[in-house]
């Protein structure tokens, strides 16, 4: 479970380049976030004078889990083209999976009730919001 970012995140390692690390020739903000347990939106706006790619990621943080998680773990993306001086919504669904983990004592995927933070930015360092859900 600890591999790659997810260890690096965990243990507060910064690497040369985060997961998620990508350029634009856009000057991509992100104006709204609304976070429900079931879906984030993300309004974007390139404040740029050229076209831009962005790629929205959304990570999850179970706050005081019952078993060792990461520090934050990737569920979920989208890649989105955003023209200079322009605005686009997108939404990244949230089913339930997003939420379980493997339980090596049962045997099986497993979700736990509580509180989760739920990440949103364009790198696994560059988090450009954060809201509470519960489970």
């Amino acid at each position: 479970m600890f591999v790659g970012y997810r260890h690096y995140e965990t243990a507060g390692i910064a690497p040369l380049l985060p997961f998620g690390h990508g350029l634009s020739y856009g000057e991509i903000v992100y104006d709204e976030v609304t976070v429900t347990p079931e879906r984030v939106s993300v309004r974007l706006h390139n404040t740029g004078e050229r076209s831009g790619t962005e790629v929205v990621q959304v990570y999850l943080r179970a706050v005081g889990p019952r078993v060792p998680r990461p520090d934050r773990q990737l569920v979920g993306f989208v890649k989105v083209g955003v023209g200079a001086g322009q605005r686009e919504t997108v939404e990244v669904g949230l089913g339930a999976a997003a939420f379980r983990y493997w339980d090596v004592d049962t045997h099986g995927w497993r979700s736990d009730p509580g509180r989760y933070e739920v990440l949103v930015g364009s790198s696994s360092r560059d988090i450009r919001a954060a809201s509470v859900v519960e489970l």
